[in-house]
């Protein structure tokens, strides 16, 4: 039992662990169903147009909370929601224009 405990651990282990990264790359696929649908939504989210509303969104609400005199709490909860939105969107926006072709590259 001990030479077969030895045998897994100096044989066995390096060859399976030599064989991990291939299993792992034959893991990969090309071309899948829903990659279409998540580039169009990222192109997006982070293209001029939106880069714009969320500009215009970002500073309405800005305004709104500045001199919107006595908003109830969900209204306040609801204009600080867009708020962050925007400044996320913009945020993504201007780092696309800052780096372009900063992203992640996966060959």
């Amino acid at each position: 039992m001990l030479l077969l405990k030895r045998w897994v651990h100096r044989v066995l282990a390096p060859l399976l662990a030599l064989g991990a990264p291939m299993a792992a790359n034959a893991g990969q696929a090309q071309n899948l169903p829903w990659e279409a649908p998540v580039t169009t939504l990222v192109n997006s989210l982070t293209g001029p147009i939106a880069l714009g509303i969320a500009l215009v969104a970002f500073s309405a609400s800005g305004w709104a909370l500045v001199w919107g005199g006595e908003l109830p709490d969900w209204g306040r909860k609801m204009l600080l929601v867009v708020l962050v939105v925007a400044a996320i969107l913009a945020a993504a926006g201007f780092i696309g224009v800052l780096f372009p072709g900063a992203g992640a590259v996966i060959a």
